[in-house]
């Protein structure tokens, strides 16, 4: 199933925004219980638990969640994920998966050197992103996607979808 996430983009590579977890290209999810009442060795994800890689179905839902403004460090990327094996469905747009493979990053600039009034530290954190980015891409064989326009970004992914779709 084809679904959308962010990515905190770090030197180490593709990271969880909320957890120290640093992505492949293909992942395997387990439980990381925060009790003992809770582990559960039977099988991820469960419904009643959050582990497992979490998605939604709408990349304008990931947008909005995790890169409407720019922040104090901007290092989001979103990116395009296939979702399989065991699966819970919430009903806001949201899936947890067992397994979750990376297809395609995409990434549009926070801050850039055209900008009138871009403090140079910004120019400097913008120019690391994209550094990082492009390893993360480079060490996992995926396609980056990095444009100015976020409808071309959206438009290269859709096309990395139907690459995928199709083989």
């Amino acid at each position: 199933m084809l679904a959308w996430r962010a990515f905190k983009v770090e030197s180490r590579g593709l990271c969880s925004l909320y957890r120290q977890y640093v992505f492949a290209r293909e992942n395997v999810a387990t439980c990381i219980p925060d009790s003992i009442e809770n582990f559960h060795p039977d099988g991820v994800p469960l419904a009643t638990c959050t582990c497992g890689f979490w998605a939604l179905n709408n990349v304008q839902e990931v947008l909005s969640r995790f890169t409407s403004t720019p922040r104090d460090n901007p290092s989001e990327a979103i990116g395009l994920v296939s979702g399989f094996g065991r699966f819970v469905e919430h009903d806001d747009n949201v899936y947890r998966f067992e397994r979750m493979s990376i297809i395609a990053i995409g990434a549009v600039p926070h801050w850039t050197a055209s900008m009138f009034s871009t403090p140079a530290h910004r120019v400097e954190q913008e120019e690391e992103r994209l550094h990082w980015l492009a390893e993360a891409g480079r060490t996992l064989g995926i396609p980056l996607h990095y444009d100015r326009s976020l409808e071309h970004v959206l438009g290269e992914l859709a096309i990395e979808a139907g690459r995928y779709l199709a083989s």
